[in-house]
C-alpha cells in the first residue's frame, strides 16, 4: 500500500489593497509503503512540503491552517481524520521583513487534519515579512486501519493563509 499526499497551497487574504501569498516551494507529504496484515499500523511521514509565506505588509496578525481531503484509491477511500499533525519542531527561516524573533511561530496544535488545524501563527504586530516553513515530517502520522484495502492512495493537503486576527 502506498500513500502519497499531493501538496496544494491556497490563499485567503483579508486586505484588499495587497494580497498575502502562500506557495509550496518543494516536496510532498509521503508515508512509507507498508504491507497490510490485518492489523492497524501507525505510519510516520517520510517527508513533508516546504511553504513560502509572503505576509509582507501584514501587521494585523495571520495564521496558516492545514487540512486534508480523504484518501482515494481505485474507488476506495480512507478518511482524512486518520492523519494527525503536531505543529512543532519544524524549521522557520526569515527571508525578508521582520526577523524570526518578531516573526511567526508554530502553534503547537496537535490534531487530525480533516477539519483544518492552525499550525503557524503571527500575532498582531509580528510576522510582517516573507518566511519559509518546513514542517517536520516526523510530526505527521497516519493510522492505517486493520480493514484497509491495498492500493496507491492519494489525497490533497491544503495550506490556507488567513490574514487578520
Amino acid at each position: 500500500m502506498r500513500i502519497v499526499v499531493a501538496a496544494l497551497a491556497l490563499m485567503l487574504a483579508a486586505a484588499p489593497a495587497r494580497a498575502a501569498g502562500l506557495t509550496v516551494t518543494g516536496g510532498s507529504l509521503e508515508f512509507p509503503v507498508t504491507t497490510l496484515d490485518g492489523r492497524s499500523v501507525v505510519l510516520t511521514a517520510q517527508n513533508a512540503p516546504t511553504w513560502r509565506v509572503d505576509a509582507s505588509g501584514e501587521s494585523g496578525g495571520w495564521h496558516v491552517s492545514l487540512s486534508l481531503s480523504d484518501f482515494q484509491a481505485a474507488g476506495r477511500s480512507l478518511p482524512a481524520s486518520l492523519v494527525r499533525f503536531a505543529a512543532a519542531d519544524g524549521t522557520l527561516v526569515a527571508l525578508s521583513g521582520q526577523p524570526l524573533e518578531e516573526g511567526p511561530v508554530e502553534s503547537g496544535a496537535d490534531g487530525a487534519l480533516d477539519a483544518g488545524l492552525k499550525c503557524l501563527e503571527a500575532s498582531s504586530g509580528r510576522g510582517n515579512g516573507v518566511y519559509q516553513w518546513m514542517a517536520s515530517p516526523g510530526r505527521f502520522s497516519l493510522t492505517v486501519p486493520a480493514d484497509a484495502h491495498a492500493g496507491a492512495y492519494s489525497a490533497t493537503l491544503t495550506a490556507t493563509l488567513v490574514v487578520g486576527p
